[in-house]
């Protein structure tokens, strides 16, 4: 049994809500960008439900396509990838 773990990038739901809140998303446009189900999402963002990995990787994908980085290192956070912003 190896000792490596795979990287998985999990984010918590306060995450979620602050990533959205620094692009100025609405829960609407993440549920469209990520294909998310209305219902998956607020329950999510509530703390009431944790997401199926697809569901997590489609959110985790679309907030990183947006200059998105989760920080969990010890610290936990969200901020925006300048370089990214400017490029756009």
């Amino acid at each position: 049994m190896s000792s490596k773990k795979k990287n998985k990038m999990i984010i918590n739901y306060k995450q979620c809500i602050a990533a959205r809140d620094l692009l100025g998303w609405k829960r609407e446009d993440l549920e469209k960008n990520a294909k998310i189900s209305r219902s998956t999402l607020a329950d999510f963002e509530r703390g009431a439900r944790n997401l199926r990995m697809e569901s997590l990787k489609r959110i985790l994908e679309t907030f990183k396509n947006a200059g998105i980085v989760f920080i969990n290192n010890g610290e936990i956070g969200v901020k925006i990838d300048s370089k990214l912003i400017d490029q756009k």
